[in-house]
């Protein structure tokens, strides 16, 4: 039904840095909740549950631009500069390539958030339903940026180097 978005999401996780990059924030995440747990005193005056959260929700915040600048940053104008977009305009509408392929990376996204979640939350005994929603929706912003500069952007180096700009100014500014 949706060929794009399953060839983008799988495409994704073939990558050595998409399986790199789960397996730092899950190992991170794991050992930031190990060390909170043993020392409470760290977490005075801190919502506990958040503790558990808390080094994937300050990844995602602070370095989620330059993660997904890194894995994602070439989604459709890499296609534009090989000229495979031609094969795919001939099949479907431009729109339905954006959105498939926004909505492969976002999945991806998702999906690696989720396993992370899905550990810590399998250490910490419970779900944390709003730090992940507060997670997606940040990852739902990125994603969205991400695939606004492949599409007007005609180099992937230079969304590249954009990318990696935002992901040092952005949180930056935020700050």
């Amino acid at each position: 039904m949706f060929p794009i978005v399953k060839q983008e999401f799988t495409n994704s996780f073939k990558s050595v840095k998409a399986i790199l990059l789960i397996l730092f924030l899950t190992i991170t995440s794991v050992f930031t909740a190990s060390y909170l747990t043993r020392h409470p005193e760290l977490l005075a005056g801190v919502n506990q549950p958040s503790a558990y959260t808390s080094s994937i929700k300050f990844f995602i915040l602070f370095f989620g631009f330059l993660f997904v600048a890194a894995l994602s940053h070439d989604i459709i104008n890499r296609e534009i500069e090989t000229r495979t977009i031609r094969l795919l305009v001939t099949k479907t509408s431009r729109l339905r390539i954006v959105l498939e392929k926004f909505l492969g990376s976002l999945l991806f996204w998702c999906a690696t958030l989720t396993i992370n979640f899905l550990i810590v939350s399998l250490y910490a005994q419970q779900w944390f339903w709003m730090d992940y929603l507060t997670v997606l929706i940040v990852i739902l912003y990125i994603t969205s940026f991400n695939i606004f500069l492949s599409t007007i952007m005609a180099k992937p180096s230079l969304t590249m180097f954009l990318g990696i700009f935002l992901g040092i100014v952005v949180p930056i500014i935020g700050l």
